[in-house]
């Protein structure tokens, strides 16, 4: 065996921690062409391995980040690491921007781990727009907001402080709160700041506050408590209203209603109000979507009668029996003329003229189900295109394999016809026909395996046992090649669902052909063990010729084959087999090192 070095474990280590990092890791040359990336890139960028490894850093960045992109490349080359923000296109045309922490690992190789920053980027443009929407809040509307520290320092003062109070808000920053209030409220006023201190709360209050003219205007204040890390008081924010004009302020939210109800009429999507599954409320747009006239109305229906019977238990179960909020979802409603649409709907709980009511927001996505079914449609007329022009290839070599032996067959059949030859030479030709006509049956076998797998008859195996016996029939063949066979596997090992023959006869084929990839001896290490996931390996490496990196992405296709006489079908009918049993074959090569084909089955 093999002695295991502290260099390898570092490599080790490193790899591990590469393929297992929840961040995206690419590894790159100098040219920005990919050398190896983790699964994480994979789910990141929605590509395949084989895919992204024949990419580079200039296919994968948006454009308008490229230049960016490549200058922080150059720095990792010229100082050794680089960082920063950019935007990656995913394989569906998404922008996904990221984190990049870039390093270079050797001369010629540099590693870049990606971290996806959307939610962050998110949360950023929802903070901005919060802090845009409290602006435009506090600079419109007619109570006044107040920020004060702990002390009862004012630290913000809405625009509305000019209109109510007379005072100019700049001109009220640093000072003093508690000094505005009239001296018979004071008491009352500094108990319910104890009590804010206390009890971290803060109740309704109604005091004089000093207006610039010096009158006094009677508020009522609203507040909460800021509080810091620690959960210590550090302030509050307090929301003052003149309660001598609650008439005015009860017709401005009237006012401020009416606003409301006409931005409601202007969205583009369906609302509906829905009390005990009564339409009480219907937009304009919904009224357009389902082509209610004029001289129509909604308000007054039964909100069944316009879902699609198809649809009914789904939407009703949804929206009127289960949490205030529902999630996206897809259905169809009715238009007033029978015609079906199809929409996309969510909703929520709220009260309408003190009812519980329950709000449903859909969009007509009609146009766009085309769209995806014409879609599918082209998909499946390009995927039948496809595989009518494989089966003619696979047919045309079919032909071009089986015209070998039989050319042959036929040659001799005509030398033994034309010319006398004594026995032994007769049956030499014999022979060479025979094994010509035993090639080409084998041909049409492999090739009826693999177009007709046989079924496989599964039945709860050990790993160990089944490689055991492998090991007792494969043995003398490697030892008659000068192959030193080692096998090592974890305790305890689950157990599979297997066709013990046709595993046998996968373990077989890619062992003869490790075989055949060490002209003049060498070493074949099998392991098994369980990858912690949901599946059992079983991983043969042989320290062979190696195959191409090009060339592993066709490894499994009919008639493809890196051996000079060989066909391919013997290495398809393994990847058949495994594919049925819900597994898969994973193959890593280096030329003039080796190559490694592990077996994953799904584990019991």
């Amino acid at each position: 065996m093999k002695e295991v070095t502290g260099y390898d474990l570092n490599a080790e280590r490193y790899f591990r921690y590469f393929e297992n990092s929840i961040d995206a890791g690419f590894v790159a040359d100098a040219d920005g062409k990919y050398l190896n990336v983790n699964p994480a890139a994979c789910r990141l960028l929605g590509y395949s391995k084989e895919e992204l490894l024949n990419m580079s850093i200039k296919e994968l960045v948006a454009p308008e980040e490229l230049d960016k992109s490549l200058a922080a490349f150059e720095e990792v080359k010229k100082t050794g690491s680089s960082h920063l923000e950019t935007i990656l296109m995913a394989k569906s045309g998404t922008p996904i921007p990221v984190l990049i922490r870039a390093f270079k690992i050797f001369e010629g190789e540099y590693v870049a781990y990606c971290h996806d920053i959307s939610e962050r980027k998110k949360n950023e443009k929802i903070l901005k727009e919060a802090k845009h929407l409290f602006s435009l809040i506090t600079n419109n509307m007619l109570d006044v907001i107040t920020i004060i520290d702990k002390y009862g320092k004012i630290i913000y003062a809405s625009p509305s402080y000019t209109d109510l109070l007379g005072y100019n808000p700049q001109e009220m920053l640093g000072k003093n709160f508690f000094d505005y209030i009239h001296p018979h409220d004071i008491a009352k006023f500094t108990k319910e700041i104890e009590l804010v201190i206390n009890k971290k709360q803060f109740r309704k209050l109604e005091c004089r506050f000093r207006h610039a003219k010096n009158s006094y205007v009677w508020l009522e204040i609203i507040g909460t408590v800021s509080l810091d890390t620690k959960g210590q008081v550090e302030g509050g924010i307090l929301c003052s209203r003149d309660i001598g004009q609650r008439k005015f302020a009860e017709e401005m939210l009237r006012a401020s209603e009416e606003r409301y109800r006409k931005l409601v009429e202007l969205l583009p999507d369906g609302i509906l109000v829905c009390c005990e599954e009564i339409i009480v409320f219907a937009n304009k747009f919904a009224r357009v979507l389902l082509g209610v006239r004029k001289d129509q109305t909604l308000v007054g229906r039964e909100y069944k009668s316009i879902i699609h019977p198809d649809c009914k238990s789904l939407l009703t179960e949804n929206f009127f029996k289960k949490g205030s909020e529902v999630p996206l979802i897809e259905g169809k409603y009715i238009k007033n003329n029978g015609e079906p649409i199809d929409v996309e709907i969510t909703g929520t709980t709220l009260y309408f003229q003190g009812q519980p009511a329950k709000l449903i927001v859909f969009r007509d996505i009609t146009e766009r189900k085309r769209s995806e079914a014409h879609l599918e449609e082209t998909r499946k007329t390009l995927f039948e295109r496809e595989k009518m022009a494989i089966i003619g290839q696979m047919s045309a070599a079919m032909a071009h394999e089986i015209r070998n032996p039989l050319t042959s067959i036929r040659g001799y059949a005509q030398l033994l016809k034309i010319k006398d030859y004594d026995k032994s030479k007769i049956n030499t030709y014999l022979d060479i026909m025979i094994g010509e006509i035993d090639r080409a049956n084998s041909l049409i076998s492999d090739f009826l395996q693999l177009a007709r797998p046989k079924e496989t008859n599964l039945k709860e195996q050990s790993i160990v046992e089944l490689i055991n016996e492998f090991m007792e029939l494969f043995l003398p063949y490697a030892l008659l090649n000068n192959i030193e066979v080692t096998y090592e596997t974890q305790d305890p090992l689950l157990s599979c669902l297997l066709d013990k023959n046709q595993i046998m006869q996968v373990l077989l084929n890619i062992g003869k052909n490790a075989v055949e990839a060490m002209d003049s001896g060498g070493k074949l290490k099998i392991v098994s063990g369980y990858d912690g996931e949901k599946h059992v390996f079983i991983c043969l490496e042989d320290n062979g010729q190696g195959i191409p990196e090009d060339m592993i992405p066709k490894l499994g296709a009919p008639f493809f084959t890196t051996k000079e006489k060989g066909t391919g079908l013997g290495l398809s009918t393994c990847y058949s087999i495994i594919a049925a049993h819900g597994g898969y074959i994973d193959v890593k090569s280096t030329v003039g090192k080796g190559s490694s084909f592990t077996i994953y089955l799904p584990a019991k």
